[in-house]
């Protein structure tokens, strides 16, 4: 380093009192006066004999500004350098802690890998033994490099930390010798190569890439993990009478089946190790424990396959409950003819039921995913919480949902009575049959489609809730309610539609009209075959209605605030009273448009229909803004 260098350092050191952009301008200064003298040819001595002394320049700048600035600076520094050790002692504790649980949870996991490793010697296959343990021994080592890299990242940063704390206990900068430390260098020093490690973790990679190939591909344990299938299979015949089956909670491949050749109940399972299934009785509830498996590893290659259980019950016997619990697990009931009732509860698990006759089926669980088809059930309450809920082909009669962030579709179904909670959800009801249903939504999105509803029908859409009803019949009455939600209808037959709008948004489009299409369409052509004559009642506040290409008998009801827009339809009798509504009404034909009016806006206008309709507008017509057409016949008030 010259002797300029030197000076400029010095100087640096001797102003670190002032605010850095002053000390950056001084030192801005000094250095294109060097500059400016080595250019003219001035030698390094003599241009910094000519030079006052750092000290001499940091001082003078101090006295000018001001007696007591140097003091003030030097505390308003120390108060700094305070602050910033505490948050360092902060931060490095917090290091220290994250630190110690990475490593903690590295050495858990190479330990499960070791027991893994142990567990593999009673293996039946020796090529699958010997693969394995290859696989495991190359997998340790990769955890091994990765802790040694783990900490050298994390003694870097804590070590930066560690720094501002000491230098503020010594009032002081200073370069530490353990701040040049690192594991991984050492290693390379102690082995004579920078990159022994990184070569290591290449090789260990490779081969545990080359070992799991292997492994897979004959269908060794890395294998059977990631496709479920287990080694080995035993079966139990259980003797007594049981009315009920109960499985602890499991993680598990379990089957539910009927064998018409049994004389006993007989349980079927299989595993990885050998472990036992454990049964007992309870009066007569079969009670079956559940057969643990291990996680080995961060990926899941490694982990133990789910056991699987096939319980076969005989024909004869009188099985009246069936409960399960479930964590990760796969439940498949099936073909079971005799009624019975079917608990279901867990996580994060699949669900098939398959042609059963149920008497009541009560599920609650978070993340379940439902696959329902043909069954036979009296009564059903689900409860689900995310997951997924279909039912197809379905028969219930009836049935109680509360679906929260879930998916539920109930297609080509049939149903007595529906009542339903959707939050946050999604919804569909799909060629389905059914006979009353009461929906409510909360920020929901639901669907309508082909479905005929033969009782009442309650639907209500709430916050950021959103209803579609396509080709919809009801037989009976239908009351759609919102509350800043929205409803759209588009083709839907019913013999009485309720309005009720609290804010929100409802759509009713091509009511009371058949569809017009060339092609043949099952569901079109049951859509057209009913033919049902309409009413429509209204009862608004501040909501928007639009009514589109409908027909109707009569139109009736009371609206505050909003807006009302009807056009290109027909309505025999209009009968309403308004306050502050915005009215449009655009090719309108019918019999009679009675309108109360108090404020509001009124527009009416056939400009594409010649239309008989008489118009008689009572009320406080004063107050209201009236624009009709003037070949609309009008009558006037009678005194």
């Amino acid at each position: 380093m010259s002797k300029i260098d030197d000076f400029l350092f010095e100087l640096e050191d001797e102003l670190r009192f002032l605010k850095k952009k002053d000390a950056n301008e001084i030192l801005k200064y000094y250095r294109n006066r060097i500059n400016i003298a080595t250019d003219y040819g001035e030698k390094e001595e003599h241009i910094i004999a000519t030079m006052p002394t750092p000290k001499k320049i940091a001082d003078e700048i101090y006295k000018s500004k001001g007696v007591n600035y140097l003091e003030k600076r030097t505390k308003q520094i120390r108060i700094k350098q305070i602050f910033n050790a505490i948050f360092s002692t902060i931060l490095l504790i917090m290091i220290a802690l994250a630190l110690i649980s990475i490593l903690a949870i590295m050495v858990v996991a190479s330990i499960k890998l070791i027991n893994l490793m142990i567990l593999s010697f009673k293996m039946i296959a020796l090529l699958d033994t010997i693969s394995l343990v290859l696989f495991i021994i190359c997998y340790i080592c990769i955890i091994l490099i990765a802790m040694i890299y783990v900490f050298d990242l994390f003694y870097i940063i804590g070590t930066h930390f560690l720094a501002n704390i000491l230098n503020t206990l010594k009032k002081d900068k200073k370069e530490y010798k353990f701040m040049n430390f690192t594991l991984s260098g050492s290693i390379g020093h102690i082995t004579k190569k920078k990159r022994f490690l990184v070569f290591m973790l290449v090789g260990f990679v490779g081969g545990l890439i080359v070992s799991g190939v292997f492994n897979f591909t004959n269908k060794g344990y890395i294998y059977r993990s990631i496709n479920d299938e287990v080694q080995i299979n035993k079966t139990l015949n259980v003797s007594g009478g049981t009315n009920k089956i109960k499985i602890l909670e499991s993680s598990a491949l379990i089957k539910f089946v009927q064998d018409d050749n049994l004389g006993n109940i007989v349980i079927s399972y299989g595993t990885e190790f050998n472990a036992n299934l454990n049964y007992h009785y309870e009066g007569t509830t079969l009670i079956i424990e559940p057969i643990k498996t291990t996680t080995y590893d961060f990926l899941g290659l490694l982990d133990e396959p789910l056991p699987s259980m096939q319980i076969a019950i005989p024909l004869n016997y009188n099985l009246e409950d069936i409960e399960v619990a479930l964590n990760d697990g796969i439940l498949d009931i099936a073909n079971i003819t005799k009624r019975f009732n079917v608990k279901i509860t867990g996580t994060s698990s699949t669900i098939a039921l398959t042609k059963n006759n149920i008497n009541t089926l009560e599920i609650e669980g978070y993340r379940l995913d439902f696959n329902n088809q043909e069954n036979n059930i009296n009564y059903a309450k689900i409860t689900m919480d995310s997951g997924n809920y279909w039912a197809d082909q379905d028969i219930c009669n009836e049935l109680e949902i509360d679906n929260h962030t879930g998916r539920f579709i109930f297609q080509n179904s049939t149903s007595q009575k529906i009542t339903m909670n959707a939050n946050a959800s999604q919804n569909a009801f799909d060629k389905a049959n059914i006979g009353r249903i009461s929906f409510a939504s909360q920020n929901a999105e639901s669907y309508f489609r082909d479905v005929v509803f033969e009782k009442e029908v309650s639907l209500s859409s709430r916050g950021a809730s959103k209803i579609t009803i396509e080709r919809v019949v009801v037989l009976e009455d239908i009351s759609l309610s919102v509350a800043s939600g929205t409803i759209k209808t588009e083709y839907m037959k019913a013999k009485q539609i309720n309005l009720d709008l609290k804010q929100g948004v409802i759509t009713l489009d091509s009511i009371g009209k058949d569809i017009t299409t060339s092609g043949e369409n099952t569901y079109f052509n049951n859509y057209n075959a009913y033919n049902i004559e309409s009413k429509l009642s209204i009862t608004s506040n501040k909501g928007d209605i639009a009514l589109t290409n409908i027909i109707i008998n009569q139109l009736s009801g009371t609206l505050n605030e909003g807006r009302l827009e009807i056009s290109y339809s027909n309505i025999l009798t209009t009968s309403l009273e308004e306050n502050n509504v915005t009215i449009s009404i655009n090719d309108l034909d019918g019999s009679n448009f009675d309108l109360n009016v108090n404020k509001g806006n009124i527009y009416f206008y056939n400009d594409h229909i010649d239309s008989n309709i008489i118009v008689k507008i009572t009320g406080n017509k004063l107050s209201a803004n009236l624009s009709i057409d003037k070949k609309i016949n009008q009558v006037e008030d009678e005194e």
